[in-house]
């Protein structure tokens, strides 16, 4: 019964971690169709004024403050995601595509396998981390 309960709770913190993740990329993508780069708000007040400026206009042109979605993407307002040990092979997978097209089937599935077990070591010894990436 405690492991039922245990991956269902595990199942809620990963669905938040996704949406987490997902809202994220989405503001990114937002920030750059506005022709700016996402900065969370610590960044963008160390900018020179004229820059800031350019934000908070952009931000008052058509009505944008009146949407939450765009304000946030303008000024930063949705938080980085933290990459937890349970996630990391995704993470990593992610940015290892082009290796893992040129593998054989079977050697893709030696690579993943032996990432995979690494990871699993290593949160049975040190247990669950979350790691923030700004």
């Amino acid at each position: 019964m405690n492991e039922t309960h245990e991956a269902y709770w595990r199942g809620l913190a990963e669905s938040k971690a996704i949406e987490a993740r997902q809202a994220y990329a989405d503001a990114v993508k937002l920030a750059r169709s506005l022709g700016l780069d996402y900065q969370p708000p610590p960044i963008i007040a160390q900018q020179p004024i004229g820059e800031v400026l350019e934000r908070i206009e952009l931000a008052m042109a058509n009505g944008r403050l009146d949407n939450p979605g765009l304000r946030k993407a303008i000024f930063g307002g949705v938080e980085k995601p933290a990459i937890t040990l349970s996630s990391l092979y995704s993470e990593y997978e992610a940015t290892q595509r082009t290796k893992l097209s040129k593998m054989s089937p079977n050697q893709q599935r030696k690579w993943i396998n032996a990432k995979k077990r690494a990871i699993e070591i290593l949160i049975e010894q040190k247990g669950e981390k979350r790691r923030c990436t700004n």
